[in-house]
């Protein structure tokens, strides 16, 4: 059977029951919870990868990335830093389906 780990934020909570459920029988599908920003998700990758092995890693997290503090008006991570750091990833990418 297939191993499948989900690394997402809040909205992948939202489609995790789903996908187990298409997937029932065919994968074992996991979810980390509350993966945050990209920052959080390098410092908890070696735990979560631990689960595995898996045969397909899901990454959906990002989002809070972009947050600002309302004082300083600062991204919690830098766009040009969130974008060099998952470039170096190795694997196969995908974007979401227009519309």
């Amino acid at each position: 059977m297939r191993r499948i780990l989900i690394i997402g934020d809040s909205i992948s909570m939202g489609y995790t029951p789903h996908v187990q459920e298409q997937l029932a029988g065919r994968a074992e599908v996991r979810r980390c919870e509350g993966a945050g920003d990209t920052r959080h998700v390098l410092r908890e990758l070696e735990t979560w990868f631990s689960w595995g092995p898996f045969d397909v890693v899901h990454l959906n997290a990002g989002l809070h990335d972009i947050k600002r503090n309302r004082q300083s008006g600062q991204t919690r991570c830098p766009c040009r830093s969130t974008r060099r750091t998952w470039s170096r990833c190795s694997g196969g990418w995908a974007r979401p389906a227009p519309g």
